[in-house]
């Protein structure tokens, strides 16, 4: 995702579109970057267990960054002698195709209004 800077005149049109302030439209596009970005980065997924028998596997894995709690269960069964895995995302309880669905339904989960500072301007009007 672009890191770039947000341009001025965009800022002021899509604020005058929203009827947000410029500063509001500027924290809007980085709260969405951040979480557009965290949809899609795996992390680097540690095992906490595995079990198999009679055919069958089941193994579990965690962010050991602790950044998610989405967890990766990875379910393996023989199929005509050949092992067929089967890769869900779980979050509390509930099973996602993918890590993007799953990590969205926990930022949604998750997601808090962070009041923003505001500073007096030099003439006396806020900014």
């Amino acid at each position: 995702m672009s890191k770039a800077p947000i341009n001025s005149d965009a800022a002021a049109a899509a604020a005058s579109a929203t009827g947000l302030r410029p500063d509001q439209i500027e924290r809007a596009v980085a709260e969405y970057r951040s979480a557009a970005e965290a949809l899609h980065v795996e992390p680097n997924w540690q095992a906490i267990m595995h079990m198999s028998g009679n055919g069958i596997a089941i193994a579990q894995y965690v962010d050991p960054a602790g950044e998610t709690k989405v967890t990766l269960q990875i379910d393996s069964h023989k199929h005509r002698g050949n092992w067929v895995q089967e890769r869900a995302f779980v979050l509390d309880g509930t099973a996602y195709e993918t890590f993007g669905e799953a990590r969205a339904a926990e930022l949604l989960r998750n997601a808090t209004f962070k009041p923003a500072v505001v500073r007096p301007s030099t003439n006396g009007a806020v900014k």
